[in-house]
């Protein structure tokens, strides 16, 4: 699939300020520790505080792009959001953040339930609407908190997993002002790999206070061998088939998923790229989920005007999975934010 007249002019990440190193997880030895961070890639990650919300994020990340990028909220269509951990059952993120901006019945705004593959799968969604709407401008806006679905002594699950929340703004013009190629999956037979059975909230009022009560059903459940195994099939496939349909090579930049650092140096040496970038922010932030890609943008080029062909891959729960090409003609890149 290529969408055409559509292209990010603006990423923008916030993370919450409080860190927890790997060595501080009680339930790890230091040799455990050392071992898990080896494997892993991940040192330290970045957890929300009582009080602190994906609507939190998502909206400090708002702030800090507008900011920069000379765009009011008022010229801005449509709203949507991509979280599995909202505020709320109901109604969705988008609708408080339109309101925080002073949007109230200026905008379109929903939310939408993906994890891992948020990114292409979002810019297919935002790209669409704008085309289908005429729509100027559309933000992107994609959190998760799941560090608190996660039980503190699943070792599985508790020490990969940090929060953060990111903003794309997407601008539509002429045909040549920008493109995208879409590569998108899922397969859920698959589902249970990565499974929340009941309402894993991270809400303003969860049905549970997931951390201190014994492992159940409200927490995530990871099979890691089964994702393995599907991370390095899918991936290296999805990536291939969109550079393909682009009629190219190999891009300028490849940001994979930052789901742990086995998984990504196994895609990167199956797909041989010579002089191609693949930037990581796993050591520092972990696996933020759906948030992966942009944060990964922003760790590596924030305070920068971005122009390269860059393409994203993203997999994982669903299972789902998809690769976007789209070329960044100075692109701002904000700095990260800490809330």
């Amino acid at each position: 699939m290529r969408v055409s007249g559509v292209e990010a002019i603006g990423i923008a990440s916030a993370v919450p300020s409080y860190v927890e190193k790997v060595d501080e997880i009680g339930a790890f030895s230091p040799a455990q520790a050392e071992k898990f961070s080896k494997v892993t890639g991940i040192s330290e990650r970045r957890l929300a505080r009582p009080g602190t919300y994906v609507s939190d994020l998502i909206f400090a990340s708002i702030e800090k792009l507008l900011n920069d990028v000379p765009v009011l909220p008022s010229q801005i269509g449509a709203l949507i959001t991509i979280t599995q951990t909202g505020d709320n059952a109901a109604p969705g993120v988008a609708l408080k953040v339109a309101s925080l901006l002073g949007c109230d019945q200026q905008m379109l705004a929903f939310d939408v339930n993906l994890g891992c593959s948020s990114f292409p799968y979002g810019l297919a969604i935002a790209s669409s609407l704008m085309s289908t709407l005429n729509l100027e401008y559309t933000l992107l806006t994609i959190g998760d908190i799941s560090s608190r679905i996660c039980h503190p002594e699943d070792m599985a699950t508790y020490p990969l997993f940090g929060d953060a929340g990111a903003a794309i703004l997407l601008r539509r013009g002429e045909d040549n002002n920008g493109y995208m190629y879409f590569d998108l999956n899922s397969d859920g037979s698959g589902r249970h790999d990565i499974f929340i059975k009941s309402a894993g909230l991270s809400s303003e009022f969860p049905p549970l206070d997931l951390q201190l009560c014994e492992k159940n059903s409200a927490h995530m459940e990871l099979k890691g061998a089964n994702v393995f195994s599907f991370a390095i099939d899918k991936a290296p496939k999805s990536i291939k088939a969109v550079l393909t349909e682009a009629n190219m090579e190999q891009p300028d930049v490849c940001v994979l998923h930052q789901a742990n650092k086995k998984i990504n140096d196994f895609i990167e040496r199956s797909l041989s790229f010579g002089n191609c970038y693949f930037p990581s922010s796993l050591k520092h932030f972990g696996n933020t989920s759906s948030v992966t890609i942009p944060l990964t943008l922003v760790t590596n080029f924030g305070g920068s005007a971005m122009s390269a062909n860059v393409l994203a891959c993203g997999f994982g729960v669903g299972l789902s999975w998809g690769s976007v090409l789209t070329k960044f003609n100075k692109c701002h890149i904000s700095k990260l934010v800490e809330v």
